[in-house]
């Protein structure tokens, strides 16, 4: 995960307060994934 926020942060497409509500959400997005995926 952490990579792939280098890469939104390097691209300046998101800035300042901006770029914590993407981390945020990918961390929710990463979090949920692993569940449905540990329990299929």
């Amino acid at each position: 995960m952490a990579d792939a926020l280098a890469k939104v942060v390097g691209s300046g497409a998101f800035s300042g307060n901006q770029v914590g509500v993407v981390a945020d959400i990918s961390a929710k997005m990463e979090k949920a994934v692993g569940k449905i995926l540990i329990n299929d």
